[in-house]
């Protein structure tokens, strides 16, 4: 291995220094995973750092650095899928998912140890995809493709059950995050020095994104993403076709001389610029309309409402007729007014009066603590919270259970 591939291992080992710095520095005391993350990160790390060894070291006959090389990487896998599904299920747990995952990560490296050594009289090999058919090799690359699959499917599970938006971006997330780790440990473990090391920035890419989504509850939106992404492809193969067309008509042109080449570009340029300009703005026009969610008008929703607002006879019709003309304004499908009666017999809480609206007629009584997470944003901060916020964010972990079921069973997405 060469100079500038030491070098490459030890910067990748400073990443991963740095990942696991920032993971203590922003231990989150109130979420479950940190012992995940800190030991994914650090089987992850162990796993560049073998590739110091000489590529003939040997641990025992026929095996070579590539077994503690796949026993570390499917430590990384087991140990980010045990964060994965711990924060899948952080407020609807399903110990059947956890079990299952704890049976395969006890039996997956085992059984991969144990047939390494039983089968170590042959050849000595780089690499899991050198080894062939080889029991163990089929354990190494089965166990993976199982573990992968298994996480994966977990998490479109989670992401179709999701009610709300952002938990449903979380669990998408995750399941880019396995792919992206799985395409990593296929890379390192080819046992060729050029994709390994393309394996390991990837993998340490998946890291990074671990423990992004461990240290922040929010995550960045996958959708918006996907849209942005989706616009640049379309934007840059509408260019590539002009330019590409364009060479392709000036090649199939004979022209007698050097000037008539250059009128022809010239006016060839002048036709594409006239040409390409309002096509892509066509294009950006297109596609904002029939793929990205439409906005809505400030102005024209304010004189809407209160236009509507203005019929109302009585507190219910008024009610109902402001939740009714906010959904549509704005787009969403549904909302409510909640009022705030502050003569509660209990001092330590405030009465809220759920007005009817059109998917529910009836008025509904709740409290909130006035000491709690929920009515100190509120009321104290000032500022809305979702229901997202209140389902994970740390600062609302002590909402009370009869608060938590009570919102949940409003199913809006904000309050404020």
């Amino acid at each position: 291995m060469g100079t500038l591939a030491q070098l490459y291992i030890i910067a990748i080992l400073i990443s991963h220094g740095l990942l696991l710095i920032y993971t203590l520095w922003r231990r989150n005391q109130q979420r479950e995973g940190f012992y995940w993350t800190l030991a994914g990160s650090i089987l992850a790390a162990a796993a560049s750092a073998v590739y110091f060894l000489p590529e003939d070291w040997l641990l025992a006959n026929s095996l070579g650095r590539v077994f503690p090389l796949t026993l570390l990487l499917s430590g990384t896998l087991i140990a980010f899928g045990g964060l994965i599904l711990g924060d899948m299920d952080y407020h609807q747990p399903r110990p059947i998912t956890r079990r299952i995952w704890l049976v395969f990560s006890a039996l997956w490296p085992i059984l991969y140890a144990v047939l390494a050594f039983s089968n170590n009289n042959g050849e000595p090999y780089t690499g899991v995809f050198d080894a062939g058919a080889t029991p163990q090799a089929i354990v190494a690359l089965g166990g993976a493709a199982l573990g992968g699959i298994f996480l994966i499917a977990v998490g479109f599970i989670n992401f179709w059950a999701a009610n709300i938006p952002e938990v449903a971006n979380r669990a998408l997330y995750w399941t880019l995050g396995v792919g992206i780790m799985l395409l990593g440990i296929a890379l390192m473990t080819t046992g060729e020095l050029i994709p390994a090391m393309l394996g390991m920035a990837v993998l340490l890419l998946g890291i990074a994104g671990a423990v992004n989504g461990y240290t922040s509850y929010r995550v960045f939106d996958i959708r918006a993403s996907i849209s942005t992404i989706l616009r640049t492809l379309i934007l840059t193969v509408g260019t590539g076709a002009v330019i590409f067309g364009a060479m392709y008509l000036v090649n199939g042109l004979e022209l007698s001389s050097d000037l008539q080449d250059a009128l022809v570009l010239g006016v060839l340029a002048l036709i594409i610029a006239a040409i390409y300009v309002p096509a892509r703005q066509i294009l950006e026009m297109l596609f904002r309309r029939l793929i990205l969610p439409k906005r809505a008008n400030p102005a024209l929703v304010t004189r809407e409402y209160a236009q509507r607002v203005a019929t109302a006879q009585d507190l219910k019709s008024l009610a109902v007729i402001a939740t009714d003309a906010l959904n549509q304004l704005m787009g969403i499908r549904r909302s409510t007014i909640i009022l705030v009666n502050g003569t509660s017999s209990d001092e330590n809480e405030i009465e809220l009066l759920i007005m009817p609206n059109k998917e529910n007629g009836k008025e509904q009584r709740a409290s909130l603590r006035r000491g709690g997470p929920i009515f100190r944003i509120l009321a104290g901060n000032r500022r809305p919270i979702t229901q997202f916020d209140i389902e994970y964010d740390p600062e609302c972990r002590e909402v009370a259970v009869s608060e938590l079921d009570f919102l949940r069973s409003l199913g809006m997405h904000a309050y404020a």
